[in-house]
């Protein structure tokens, strides 16, 4: 009989199962070990970062802008004021399909060119989640027609705000200038946090030079929102500073008439109290309205004022520069006095006209057939030509532009507005910078009535 061969082997088997569940409670343990690590890491370690993401899902930080100062001139009369306004924003964070919503709205409420043009910029530079102005100033038909489909629109909402607005209009535009609305170059300057709740920030004139002051400081509001992230109530409200009001040396009243006087010219003129050094009144016709800048000035608008021959954007009372013509000659005077080249009794005739030299150039007297003879005092009292020429003659430049250095001629005056020009005390080193060519004694003899390249 053939012996029976075993197949099976109950030990090794027995081993085998045994070995394997060995590895798996290792695998197990080294897993659930794991996990607790994993856990412990979380609850204890990080614990509260992900409060605080547990806490942001239903807390909302939302800033609340600082209400703009306000602008005076020396007796209390407001130049630039804040006014309530409706707007349209919207949150793109909370819009599904932008283009669709606003193909929507446009159906129940009309837009300028410059709205959406103005909106898309800014979309380029806010979050998603920050509530950009899609149109200012909404009218009351508007307001109404909105209020009834505003549930149409998720993330579309009404607000009211405080916006910039200038009374007097053109009046006072080159000093106040205006506010607008904040583009890249100005976020990449400012402290974001400061004007997450603005959209406006001062880009000429007062309201640029003192920002800081004007803007004041953002506040917040503890917002508890729903499971879809819709605000129920406020928690808590910090409070933020306001902006500083300001008031300015300037007389509206002189101002007003400076402006009257100037109309239908182009010039500028500026009243200082002399005993202080007070601006009274700064005026520079022709003027534009700033107001027309605060709710975004069209394309078309912004052009014509650029393009005007009037050139009414330009300041010329801070950049224009011109001749002072006669307002030199009690400075030569002065410093003809303290050199000696001249005294109070030192006479001049006039015959109205000065000669350089013999058979030279002719310099002509303003006044035909001259003044006769005259000292010093008449001499400006009348504002002779031919005295000043031949003083200048022998002073020479350099002795000129010492006494008019010293009273601040060719220099920033400081004033605290920007985009001041400082004006030129020409010089022979002046023209040859400027004009590449030599100073001749001609161009001596026409600065000694502040005419010429001063």
């Amino acid at each position: 009989m053939r012996r029976r061969i075993p197949v099976k082997n109950h030990y090794q088997e027995i081993q085998l199962t045994a070995s394997r569940s060995m590895l798996a409670m290792a695998v197990i343990a080294i897993l659930v070990l794991i996990l607790v690590i994993r856990l412990c890491w979380l609850q204890l370690y990080k614990n509260e970062m992900y409060s605080t993401l547990a806490t942001n899902n239903w807390l909302d930080l939302v800033p609340n802008e600082p209400t703009r100062g306000l602008i005076y001139d020396r007796h209390g009369v407001m130049l630039a004021e804040n006014v309530p306004v409706f707007s349209l924003e919207i949150i793109p964070y909370e819009v599904q399909n932008l283009t669709a919503t606003l193909d929507d709205i446009s159906k129940i409420i009309e837009f300028a060119d410059n709205d959406l043009a103005q909106f898309r910029k800014q979309l380029k530079q806010h979050r998603r989640f920050d509530e950009i102005p899609l149109k200012l100033r909404l009218s009351e038909e508007e307001l109404g027609r909105l209020a009834e489909n505003l549930h149409r629109f998720p993330g579309v909402t009404i607000n009211a705000r405080l916006m910039r607005s200038y009374p007097f209009s053109e009046s006072f535009s080159h000093v106040l200038g205006y506010v607008g609305r904040i583009n890249q170059q100005e976020l990449n300057e400012i402290d974001t946090t400061n004007y997450s709740a603005s959209h406006y920030i001062g880009k000429l004139g007062i309201e640029k030079y003192y920002e800081t002051q004007l803007h004041g400081y953002v506040g917040y509001q503890q917002v508890e929102n729903d499971a879809t992230g819709k605000s129920i109530r406020v928690l808590k409200q910090i409070k933020g500073t306001p902006g500083k009001n300001i008031y300015l040396t300037l007389d509206s009243e002189l101002q007003f008439v400076a402006e009257s006087a100037l109309k239908g010219h182009r010039g500028a003129a500026v009243a200082i109290d002399p005993s202080n050094g007070d601006v009274l009144a700064l005026v520079s016709e022709p003027t534009y309205d700033p107001n027309e800048f605060v709710v975004g000035i069209s394309q078309v608008n912004f052009q014509a004022l650029q393009e005007s021959s009037d050139r009414p954007l330009f300041n010329r009372a801070l950049r224009g520069l011109y001749p002072p013509a006669s307002l030199f000659k009690p400075f030569l005077s002065l410093q003809g006095l303290e050199t000696g080249f001249i005294t109070d009794d030192t006479q001049v005739y006039d015959p109205g006209w000065f000669e350089l030299s013999n058979g030279g150039p002719r310099y002509h007297d303003w006044k035909r057939g001259g003044h006769g003879t005259v000292n010093m005092n008449t001499a400006i009292l009348s504002s002779c030509d031919v005295f000043f020429y031949r003083l200048a003659e022998r002073m020479g430049i350099t002795l000129m532009n010492k006494m008019l250095s010293q009273f601040g001629f060719g220099q920033l005056t400081n004033i605290d507005l920007d985009h001041e020009l400082p004006g030129v005390l020409a010089s022979p080193e002046w023209k040859r910078k400027a004009k590449g060519v030599r100073w001749y004694q001609g161009d001596t003899i026409i600065s000694g009535i502040g005419q010429g390249y001063m």
